[in-house]
Formats: structure tokens, sequence, C-alpha cells
């Protein structure tokens, strides 16, 4: 099971239940600049369905030896989220407050010191959405001294505990058509 991407929790509008789901990721965009091990990672998602998701969570795993510098969260029809850092009561306060009104809002949570999630708001129908995420850390030499390894976490694999709350549980979409694609500097 793919434990990272875009949540949200479905209406069965036949049974009157949620069911947790999962926005279909499309493709995955990474760009590395070894000099200084600055990692740039997009990623781009398609709501493929008739209906808005409910309130969506990207979810995402990093290195243990990085740090998060830089959040972007873009909608097909051009806007554009980007993280700034807030006291967590004042950000809370404002994401629920943009949310209400029908913002374009995100809030980033830490979850453990590799995982963390961002609450987007609703994506609407047929919508593509993409998440640029910079990270900075420090490249594995191993026991060689002219080498360096660059991993990516594609998901929360079991090596990062247990999954954070509704992730687990997510309907997985259909295999689709992932286009990874990487390129260093």
């Amino acid at each position: 099971m793919d434990h990272s991407g875009i949540l949200y929790h479905s209406y069965d509008s036949a049974s009157g239940s949620f069911t947790a789901a999962q926005v279909p990721l499309e493709e995955v965009k990474v760009k590395v600049w070894i000099a200084d091990a600055r990692i740039t990672l997009t990623q781009r998602f398609y709501n493929a369905t008739p209906n808005r998701t409910g309130r969506a969570k990207y979810c995402f795993p990093v290195p243990d030896s990085a740090a998060i510098c830089a959040f972007q969260f873009k909608s097909s029809d051009g806007r554009v989220l980007r993280g700034e850092c807030k006291e967590r009561d004042l950000a809370q306060e404002q994401y629920e407050a943009a949310v209400a009104s029908g913002q374009m809002a995100g809030l980033l949570e830490y979850v453990t010191d590799d995982i963390f999630t961002i609450s987007v708001g609703q994506i609407p129908a047929y919508t593509v959405v993409e998440t640029h995420l910079a990270y900075v850390m420090t490249l594995s030499t191993g026991d060689y001294t002219d080498q360096v390894c660059f991993q990516l976490p594609y998901h929360v694999g079991q090596r990062y505990g247990i999954p954070p709350e509704g992730l687990h549980s997510a309907v997985q979409p259909a295999l689709g058509k992932t286009r990874p694609k990487a390129s260093g500097d």
C-alpha cells in the first residue's frame, strides 16, 4: 500500500457514509543540486472524480537527514500557495478561516522527524494540483570517499513506523501512469 500522497474523505451518497480515499499521483520530478544537496521535489496529482475532495492532506516522507526549506502548492487554474513560517496556533486559526471562506489554503504539520503532512483544503473535480517541496540534506558517503548516495523516499514505508492517521486505511487509486523524472547538477 502506498502511504503517501494526497488523502481525503469521499462521501458516498448511496450509503450516506465517508470513506478515506487518495488522489492519484500523476507525475514526479526530482532536481538535485549535488554541491549543497538541495533537493526540489515536484509531484503532480489529478482528481479524476466528478466531485471535489473533502479536506485533503498531502503526506510525504523526507530522508532522515533532511530539513524542509520551502513548499509550494499550485492548482491547474493558476492559484499558488507558498509556505510561510508562523506560530502554530495562529497558523491553524488562519488555515481554518481560509478553508471556511472557500479559499485555497495549506497547513504544514510535523508528524515525526521523517514524515510531514500539509492540509491543502479541498481539491475541485477534474483538477490537477502540483506540490513543490524543497529540502536540504547531508548526502551519505558510506565507506567511500569518491561517491555520494542520494535516496528519494517514495512512500511512507515500514521504517517510518505507524503511518499518520487516515493514511493506512485510505482507498488506493487504480494503478496509473506515474511518470518519474530526475536530473542532477
